[in-house]
């Protein structure tokens, strides 16, 4: 699912924050007090000398060596190229995004919230103002009005629920991105049906209807009469390589 992508790509780059040290200046701004020969910075982002030459020591002692026996400058030049590219990296993979627009161009718009361990942070002004109103309209050409506040009150109960029984915190506690949908909501033991509901409606949902036609649009070229064996996983791996030229430039 999408938000299951983007959440792994979440946890890609935190990652790599933590395995070379990349810091957002709107995060730490700690590099206003140190020596400018200390840390490199680009646009946004920067990191320390220290910890690069950490990184190259991690990869093992052929890298170490090899960088030992260079000359100042051209040490100087290794780090600051691993700097850029280390941090070209991270921003733009911050740009990827599974869902495409009308120009098959990734859109900048995130995946709906559909898991309980995103539900219960998201306050109930916020979830009928941001993922409750927009659907709305379609929603009421097939659901009732008390069904929709159905909805409503299933994630004010699910907050609150969440909050005061602590089995069901550490239950939902418990799950990741990596928490399987149907999974996720048998665990409520059949609770909150309403939202569940109108979930699995998020999960099942293309953003538009151009995104529809786009995609089975390449599914049907992809997987014609001569290819029935292609796989799942390769067919995921032609839907992402829609995104070549952001990709290519990463």
């Amino acid at each position: 699912m999408m938000f299951q992508k983007t959440a792994e790509i979440e946890v890609f780059i935190s990652n790599i924050y933590i395995d070379i040290s990349i810091c957002h200046d709107n995060m730490d701004t700690s590099y206003n007090k140190l020596d400018e020969n200390t840390y490199i910075k680009v646009n946004e982002w920067w990191m320390m000398i220290t910890s690069i030459k950490g990184h190259i020591e991690d990869q093992g002692s052929w890298a170490r060596d090899a960088f030992s026996v260079l000359s100042a400058e051209d040490q100087d030049v290794a780090i600051h190229n691993i700097a850029i590219f280390s941090i070209t990296l991270v921003n733009d993979l911050c740009q990827v995004q599974a869902e495409r627009d009308s120009n098959n161009e990734a859109a900048m718009m995130k995946a709906p919230v559909v898991m309980p361990t995103q539900l219960v942070h998201l306050r109930p002004m916020d979830f009928i103002r941001n993922i409750l109103d927009p659907c709305y309209a379609h929603l009421s050409r097939f659901w009732s009005p008390n069904e929709i506040e159905d909805v409503e009150q299933d994630h004010m109960k699910l907050v609150k629920d969440y909050g005061v029984e602590i089995e069901l915190k550490q239950n939902i506690d418990a799950q990741d991105h990596m928490t399987m949908f149907n999974y996720t909501w048998d665990s409520m033991r059949g609770r909150y049906q309403a939202l569940c509901c109108f979930s699995s409606c998020l999960v099942m949902s293309f953003a538009n209807i151009i995104s529809v036609e786009l995609d089975f649009s390449i599914l049907k070229w992809e997987k014609n009469s001569n290819r029935k064996s292609l796989t799942n996983l390769a067919l995921e791996g032609i839907f992402a390589t829609k995104q070549h030229d952001r990709l290519t430039k990463i």
